[in-house]
């Protein structure tokens, strides 16, 4: 992933407790439906919903996947496992926890963007 894009997409969402940890498209505009994947130590969890993502039949949609652990080696396992089966794929690393309001309101400001 470019850092023009991790820096590009950093400043229109306003994000300070972020980092940007993965994306497999430069361009999140084309996109007709945005899913928010919230995971806290959920490997299991979080495979499931993206095995499921995966397997849609319409294409046109981006997933984000934020990550209140950081980033955990088994949401980069998981990342790496489907990121070639999902239309666009973004991992963020949240550096403090968000709780489940803190969470909504985090994805509704990425859902506008």
């Amino acid at each position: 992933m470019s850092e023009k894009f991790k820096s590009d997409f950093s400043k229109k969402l306003e994000l300070k407790d972020q980092n940007i940890i993965y994306s497999n498209e430069n361009d999140f505009n084309d996109f007709l439906i945005t899913v928010g994947v919230p995971t806290y130590k959920r490997r299991d969890t979080l495979e499931r919903a993206l095995k499921s993502l995966s397997k849609q039949t319409f294409r046109n949609f981006r997933v984000i996947v934020s990550d209140n652990d950081g980033v955990s080696k088994d949401t980069l396992e998981v990342i790496k496992k489907f990121h070639k089966n999902i239309p666009s794929l973004l991992l963020i690393g949240q550096e403090k926890k968000y709780w489940v309001l803190r969470e909504y309101k985090f994805f509704t400001k990425l859902f506008i963007y």
